[in-house]
């Protein structure tokens, strides 16, 4: 997803939860989920990466994850479908 990427202003870091609701505000606009998919809707932090869960296609998950460096800046997006359970 380089177009998304290019789209994140160069002094947004992701790292911390306001900024990851910010971050799943934005997607949200740009990738609207379907009203009854809002129940699993969700972010969570793994490492580097944080995960946006963007609902379910058929059966299977589907998510954002977004990769950062060590201060927050987004060095990659990528598109996960179908993204594993927890």
């Amino acid at each position: 997803f380089p177009i998304l990427l290019s789209l994140i202003k160069k002094d947004f870091l992701l790292k911390n939860e306001t900024t990851a609701k910010q971050f799943e505000d934005a997607l949200d606009v740009l990738y609207p989920v379907r009203e009854k998919e809002i129940p699993n809707v969700k972010h969570l932090k793994e490492g580097s990466e944080w995960i946006f869960i963007r609902g379910k296609f058929f059966d299977d998950l589907q998510a954002f994850v977004v990769t950062t460096n060590s201060h927050g800046v987004v060095t990659k997006i990528e598109y996960k479908l179908p993204y594993p359970e927890e």
